[in-house]
C-alpha cells in the first residue's frame, strides 16, 4: 500500500489510472483484511463504474461482479457473494486474475461449507500452476 500511496500523483493522472489505483486499494485492502477501508475504495469504484469521459465509460480493465463478489464477503453477505461468483464471466480474464478469481471464491466456498466447490476451485488453481503466492495457498486450499 505504500507504493501506491507515494505514488499517488501517477494514478491521477488519467481516469483508467485512477481506476487502476483505487481498485489495487480496494484489493490490497481486501487482503489486509482492513475492510473499512476495502468498503470506501470499492464505493468510488461503484462512482467510477458508471461515470463516462467524453462519453465513453471506463475501461474495462477489471472484472466488476468479481469486485461486487469480494465486497459482498467484506458484508460479510456470503451467501450473496456466492451467487455473484457464481455469476462471473472469467472468460476474459488472464491467469492472475483467475487465480484471484479461484481462490477467493474458494475461501468463500470454505467458509460457508460449500467443500465441493473449494475442491474444484483448488484444481483450477492447481491447472493454472502459477507460481504466485496466491496460487501456492490456493493449492493448500
Amino acid at each position: 500500500m505504500e507504493h501506491i500511496e507515494e505514488n499517488s500523483k501517477f494514478f491521477h493522472s488519467s481516469i483508467d489510472q485512477l481506476l487502476i489505483y483505487h481498485y489495487t486499494k480496494f484489493y490490497c485492502s481486501f487482503m489486509l483484511n482492513d475492510l473499512d477501508c476495502a468498503k470506501q475504495e470499492y464505493n468510488k469504484l461503484e462512482r467510477m463504474r458508471n461515470t463516462k469521459v467524453k462519453g465513453a465509460k471506463v475501461s474495462p480493465l477489471f472484472n466488476w461482479e468479481f469486485m461486487d463478489a469480494v465486497y459482498l464477503v467484506c458484508r460479510k453477505d456470503y451467501k450473496q457473494s456466492l451467487n455473484v461468483f457464481k455469476s462471473v464471466n472469467t472468460e476474459n480474464m488472464n491467469p492472475r486474475e483467475k487465480v484471484q478469481y479461484y481462490y477467493q471464491f474458494g475461501l468463500l466456498c470454505n467458509k460457508i461449507k460449500e467443500k465441493h466447490f473449494c475442491e474444484n476451485y483448488k484444481n483450477k488453481i492447481i491447472t493454472l500452476k502459477g507460481l504466485s503466492n496466491t496460487c501456492k495457498k490456493g493449492e493448500i486450499l
